[in-house]
This record gives structure tokens, C-alpha cells and sequence, in this order.
């Protein structure tokens, strides 16, 4: 059974529009036919069906929509220029947060223990006003190699213009080699506010108090 004008109507209980069956048998039959291509279509899928009262008939009730693109998430627009067209980072999977950052190199470098070397990536970005770009480690490297950001992470402003460059640490115990295009980080855009500075000669009192430094306990 495909869905159509004719099952689709506005429900007063659930406040949004939904596909009605004269019965459950009928709504089972539309789960067992049509979930996985609403999946495809929609980004979700029907999982089972229960009564409306408001409507007096049986509708779907489905996981949450798995894909961003379906969320409603309003992608904002991150200019990028590259150097080289192999520098253009991408989102790996459909919900991932960030994109690997590449070396942009000459030659190869190696990186001793306990070593730090600021790596170009030959990429400059402009950020929309009330974004950052955060650049972490990548948890293979930092698993694996012991490679990380020495100051993860990174703080890229939204009004910065120069090459995007990672500071970037070996914490094993053996050299390494870095490559031209070696995946070294990643960067994640997230959103940030500005306060207002306001001088006070009190600050409010809290049951915490000046606790800090492991002061719960270890």
C-alpha cells in the first residue's frame, strides 16, 4: 500500500499531519511493505501502529529521523578555499560531526617523541559570524600512533583568514614519519556566544563555593 492524499489527514492529537488505516491489519501491512522505502524516501521508518482516538483510526508511529538532512538541521554555509583539490575535507558518514584536516606538505617530516611541529593544511576558511571551527585530535592517530593536538582543541575565529595549521604532538615513545595528505586531524563547526563583561564588586554565593581541583574527590 503506498501512501496517498487519500490516507494522509491533519490529527488534532498528534498536531501533524499523519496516514490513517481503517485498521491495525491495514497499517501492519503498510509497515511490512513500505518501511524500508520510507526509510530511503523520508529518512525514517514506520516501526508499529497504535489507535487515535481524535481520529478514530490507526496510525504509524516511527524511530527519530536518522539522517540530518531529514532533521530539519539548518546547515550554514562555510566558505573554503583548498590548494590542491585532494585538501577538500568531507563528511565521512551521514551524522558525523567533523571532517578529517590533511598535511600539506613538501616533503615528508619526522616528529620524535614528545616533539611538536606546527603543520600547514592548505586550507583558509571563512566562518559565519556566531561559528567556530574546532580542530581535535583524531582518536586512530591518538590511539594507535600516540599523535595529538597539543592544544585540542584549537580555536579557529570566525574572523580569521590565514592557512588552517594544527599543532601537532607525538606522544609515543618512537619516531614518526608525517606524509604529504596524511590525515593528521579533524574539525568540528559549533556554535558560540559573546558575553558582556560587567564589573561587579560582589559575586553571588553557591553551595560549591571556591571548590575546584578534585575537590569531590579522586
Amino acid at each position: 500500500m503506498k501512501p496517498n492524499a487519500r490516507n494522509l489527514i491533519y490529527c488534532p492529537q498528534c498536531k501533524r499531519s499523519k496516514q490513517r488505516f481503517e485498521s491495525k491489519k491495514e497499517a501492519d501491512m503498510f509497515i511490512k511493505y513500505n518501511a524500508e522505502e520510507c526509510k530511503q524516501e523520508n529518512g525514517y521508518a514506520p516501526i508499529r501502529a497504535y489507535y487515535c482516538k481524535a481520529c478514530c483510526a490507526w496510525h504509524l508511529s516511527s524511530r527519530e529521523k536518522l539522517y540530518p538532512t531529514k532533521l530539519g538541521m539548518k546547515k550554514k554555509i562555510v566558505r573554503l578555499y583548498a590548494k590542491r583539490e585532494e585538501l577538500i575535507p568531507q563528511y565521512e558518514t551521514e551524522l558525523a560531526s567533523g571532517f578529517d584536516l590533511k598535511a600539506d606538505l613538501e616533503e615528508s617530516f619526522e616528529l620524535k617523541p614528545l616533539e611538536r611541529r606546527l603543520v600547514p593544511t592548505g586550507l583558509f576558511i571563512e566562518l559565519p559570524i556566531g561559528q567556530e571551527a574546532q580542530v581535535r585530535p583524531r582518536s586512530g592517530n591518538a590511539l594507535k600512533l600516540g599523535l595529538s593536538v597539543l592544544n585540542t582543541p584549537g580555536t579557529i575565529d570566525a574572523d580569521y583568514r590565514g592557512e588552517i595549521k594544527v599543532i601537532l604532538i607525538n606522544l609515543s615513545n618512537e619516531d614518526f614519519v608525517i606524509h604529504n595528505g596524511d590525515r593528521i586531524s579533524q574539525m568540528v563547526i559549533a556554535k558560540y556566544e559573546q558575553a558582556e563583561i560587567l564589573q561587579v564588586d560582589v559575586l553571588a554565593e553557591s553551595d560549591r563555593g571556591e571548590g575546584g581541583f578534585g575537590h569531590t574527590g579522586v
